[in-house]
């Protein structure tokens, strides 16, 4: 073999690499656009499920303010009591001190 010959089997592997160069390049930038659409995709999916679980938590938060209330509400109602007739026992009380039967 001569010198030529060796210098067209070189050219020859250069392109070849030239060209498996190229062709890592183009599958590398379409993986990496795959991975920045994947990754867009979830996190568009994390955004949704956060807004689902903020508007669960924010339902659950209010039935259970509910739930107080309504409680507080019932023991309220339960010691509530009638005020002119806690005034009326008063002067009842007072009068039947300062006038004995």
């Amino acid at each position: 073999m001569d010198i030529e010959d060796i210098l067209k089997l070189d050219q020859k592997a250069f392109e070849i690499i030239a060209s498996a160069n190229s062709e890592i390049s183009d599958m590398y930038e379409v993986w990496e656009e795959e991975k920045r659409e994947i990754f867009k995709s979830f996190q568009a999916d994390i955004k949704k499920y956060e807004n689902i679980l903020q508007q669960l938590i924010k339902e659950e938060i209010e039935n259970y303010k509910k739930e107080i209330i309504k409680k507080y509400e019932e023991k309220l109602n339960f010691l509530n009591f009638d005020e002119n007739k806690q005034i009326n026992k008063i002067f009842e009380s007072i009068k039947e001190e300062l006038c004995p039967h």
